[in-house]
């Protein structure tokens, strides 16, 4: 998946939040409405966001958050390559 598809999920899923890291998400975007379409979504406190959005002719579930949120839908990720990445920010 592209970079641009990736924040265009995420901007899309964040629009239905008032969470300051969603509101980070979407200034970062060069949107000024979501590209997607929001078929429903699911805050959950204290872990993030999970949704379903219209992606290319297709409902696709997106998950915007934490760790816990990660463990919670059984996403399989890399902790040490995110660690890495997020070091090459700073």
């Amino acid at each position: 998946m592209r970079e641009d598809d990736l924040i265009a999920l995420a901007y899309t899923v964040e629009s239905a939040c008032m969470h300051p890291i969603a509101r980070a998400i979407m200034d970062y975007a060069p949107y000024n409405e979501p590209i997607f379409k929001l078929e429903s979504s699911q805050n959950r406190n204290g872990e993030g966001v999970a949704a379903m959005v219209r992606f290319r002719e297709k409902s696709l579930r997106v998950y915007c958050g934490n760790i816990k949120l990660m463990d919670k839908f059984n996403v399989n990720l890399d902790v040490n390559q995110l660690r890495e990445n997020m070091h090459s920010l700073e």
